[in-house]
């Protein structure tokens, strides 16, 4: 499971959550590799020039893509973010598209805005790319 927590004003654990969260999404991407052979090849390719990082904001997450491939890439990143410490929780599912033409970068930004200074959560966090 891919999670990211903070809880108002708890800074520290942020950085080692994200490297968790770093990890857990290359697991993820080398796993969706060797789902399809004929696809296996091109996703392999893909994750050989494709940059992706994260940086933790004070407004949520950034994860940023940069493309060093020779092609557009069509890429897109979902994630949950969970609000608060006590059920009732409130779960938003987020999808963002991000068109990468060769040698550009872009960035998403998980807002948590949303939670209004209750704790937060980021799970579920997953990123797939292929040449359109």
């Amino acid at each position: 499971m891919f999670i990211v927590r903070s809880r108002p004003r708890r800074a520290h654990g942020i950085a080692a959550r994200l490297c968790i969260l770093s990890l857990s999404l290359v697991s993820f991407a080398s796993a969706t590799e060797s789902k399809d052979s004929s696809t296996a090849h091109e996703r392999t390719q893909i994750s050989e020039c494709l940059t992706f990082t994260q940086q933790a904001l004070e407004t949520g997450v950034e994860y940023h893509f940069a493309n060093d491939c020779k092609k557009t890439l069509a890429c897109s990143f979902e994630w949950t973010l969970t609000c608060g410490e006590k059920a009732p929780f409130k779960q938003f599912h987020r999808r963002a598209a991000v068109p990468l033409a060769p040698k550009a970068e872009q960035s998403v930004t998980a807002n948590v805005q949303v939670c209004k200074g209750d704790s937060w959560e980021i799970t579920s966090a997953a990123w797939t790319c292929s040449s359109p």
